[in-house]
């Protein structure tokens, strides 16, 4: 299996993590600096700083862990 494409990672203060019970569903956007491209894929919030948030995501069907800037995150909204 290829190898998953090297996104854009926050640098995080394990000191100031919230880890909730229960993950919110979020949409992320990912940065990829060596393709120049960005791509919104749903995920889960596990845990978040003020400036990072840790998601759960899935390319090819498996499952990924990765901070990323919590600029790039916005809650989803279930209709």
């Amino acid at each position: 299996m290829p190898p998953v494409p090297r996104i854009k990672r926050a640098v995080v203060d394990e000191g100031q993590v919230y880890r909730p019970a229960q993950g919110i569903e979020v949409i992320a956007t990912l940065e990829y600096p060596s393709l120049g491209s960005k791509e919104e894929v749903e995920a889960v919030a596990i845990a978040w700083t003020r400036e990072a948030v840790e998601i759960v995501w899935s390319w090819r069907g498996e499952q990924q862990a990765d901070w990323i800037e919590a600029s790039c995150v916005k809650r989803r909204i279930s209709r």
